[in-house]
């Protein structure tokens, strides 16, 4: 390689972090679209995409450093993606129920009316 100068160039940590963040709010962004606009489909839309997100950015490390010898690192970016969709539903589960006063009273309230039942 240092014959040839063929050196291997390789992305900035600031570049990765910039990108990571970008493609979380493009992330959020699309999957609170997708819990707002089909519900029932939410859980297997946002798994499929994050599954061909992950799967074009592997693809692209690898063609990246074959053809141009660059060097990307898009770890942080593959984990931002895979936590991004199980994040918005903490966020609807969980987050948004504290801080709402109707919700967080219904939250708590005991609902003894099981017990009917048996």
């Amino acid at each position: 390689m240092i014959l040839e100068e063929d050196y291997i160039d390789s992305m900035s940590s600031r570049m990765g972090v910039t990108l990571a963040i970008l493609m979380c709010l493009i992330n959020v962004f699309c999957f609170k679209f997708v819990y707002g606009a089909l519900p029932k489909w939410y859980d297997g839309i946002t798994k499929l995409i994050q599954l061909i997100q992950v799967f074009a950015l592997i693809t692209l490390m690898i063609v990246l450093f074959n053809a141009y010898n660059y060097k990307v690192d898009f770890t942080l970016m593959i984990i931002v993606i895979l936590l991004s969709g199980d994040a918005i539903e903490v966020y609807h589960g969980v987050v948004k129920n504290l801080f709402s006063r109707r919700e967080r009273a219904s939250l708590f309230k005991v609902n003894w009316d099981f017990l009917k039942g048996q």
